[in-house]
């Protein structure tokens, strides 16, 4: 049976850019930490840390402004105090840009193999040096947690593995050692599920960006244009993207 199909056309719909890039404030990264410290005390945590590289840096970036590129870095919070964050040697300077006070180490094996590591400490002396001691329970944070819908232990670690093994070197104990990415991105009650009025606003000042580009690349589209002529059209304005840009 032959189906009829009718088009009709839409009026273009308006698309506006704010003339000013929006950033979340420093205040509202100051709230993001107390929040966690709120939850480590609930949680009996002593130290929570956080790896970042450059494709899982959401997490760390929640809580300092920055991701590091091309390298790991590695965020440890205490209860109290300045934070303190172990960065490669591209990275290092970014500490100075942060959302929040850091203390940042050079950690030179969390860059390219081949750069000078000569005279920089061990991990396990940093550690040390950050405050972690024996007996301490440490939550780790990646970019997942575990159910048994994984078919593996609920309490499995993702980051890697010569970063966890510092860890119980120091604490003394595999048990005080475990994951805790939940704390973040849990669905239910993690930090990152439930957005400030500031960081809505970032994301809808770069929801228009990519809507203007898209709008601009459709109205581009005619028989014989390639898809490298039509990528041109769509725009990131020098901003980051989360992903690479597909046409």
């Amino acid at each position: 049976m032959a189906k009829v199909v009718n088009t009709r056309s839409a009026p273009e719909p308006v698309v506006a850019i704010p003339n000013q890039v929006f950033t979340v404030g420093t205040e509202v990264y100051q709230q993001r930490l107390n929040r966690l410290r709120g939850k480590m005390q609930e949680t009996g945590l002593d130290v929570v840390a956080i790896y970042a590289d450059k494709e899982h840096g959401a997490n760390f970036s929640y809580l300092t402004g920055f991701g590091p590129r091309f390298e790991e870095g590695l965020l440890i919070i205490r209860p109290f105090g300045k934070p303190k964050v172990l960065l490669g040697t591209e990275n290092l300077n970014m500490a100075n840009y942060a959302a929040i006070n850091l203390d940042a180490v050079h950690f030179p094996s969390f860059g390219l193999m081949g750069q000078p590591r000569k005279g920089s400490q061990s991990l396990k002396s940093i550690l040390e040096d950050s405050g972690l001691e024996r007996g301490m329970t440490v939550g780790t944070v990646g970019w997942k947690y575990f159910s048994e819908d994984d078919g593996c232990p609920a309490d499995s670690i993702e980051i890697p593995h010569y970063l966890v093994e510092a860890l119980v070197d120091v604490v003394g104990d595999t048990k005080r050692v475990r994951n805790v990415t939940h704390l973040f991105m849990s669905p239910v009650d993690g930090l990152r599920t439930r957005l400030e009025a500031e960081q809505i606003i970032a994301y809808e000042y770069v929801a228009c960006l990519v809507s203007k580009s898209m709008l601009d690349l459709m109205n581009s589209v005619e028989v014989g244009i390639s898809e490298m002529e039509l990528a041109s059209k769509m725009q990131n304005m020098g901003l980051p993207l989360s992903a690479h840009q597909m046409v």
